[in-house]
């Protein structure tokens, strides 16, 4: 399996296992993020920096999936309770040359959609328990 494997220890931010990533691979490499307890009790966001933009993504269980790369782009993590931040360092990181793809190959679904997908979901799950429970 190719996956990408992350510690946080305090704000240092270190690459346990980085397999090699391509540009243009989208949506299939997961990530898993460890960390010291001084991040026990926050929200953590993954955060990309491809090219120019900044792509922030939610940590479910310590774990997402890596956002679509370029070349070469940034891996940090941002912890969050109530009003207190905490910023881990980065890490560069390089992907090798894809296969190009055309815009017909392009997957229609953004990571942001699938995790809507993934919620209405569990959301109609937990209705249909309800509904059980009740009859």
């Amino acid at each position: 399996m190719i996956y990408f494997q992350f510690h946080v220890e305090k704000l240092k931010l270190e690459a346990q296992k980085m397999d090699m990533v391509t540009t243009n691979t989208s949506n299939a490499i997961p990530c898993e993020f460890y960390f010291s307890e001084e991040w026990d009790g926050y929200d953590k966001i993954a955060v990309f920096y491809i090219e120019s933009e900044k792509y922030s993504v939610p940590l479910k269980e310590g774990k997402c999936i890596l956002p679509p790369v370029e070349k070469k782009f940034h891996v940090g993590v941002i912890g969050v309770k109530e009003t207190s931040f905490l910023c881990s360092t980065l890490i560069k990181c390089e992907a090798e040359r894809g296969t190009d793809l055309d815009a017909d190959d392009t997957p229609q679904q953004s990571i942001w959609q699938q995790y809507l997908a993934e919620i209405i979901g569990i959301k109609n799950d937990v209705m249909r328990a309800k509904d059980d429970v009740t009859a």
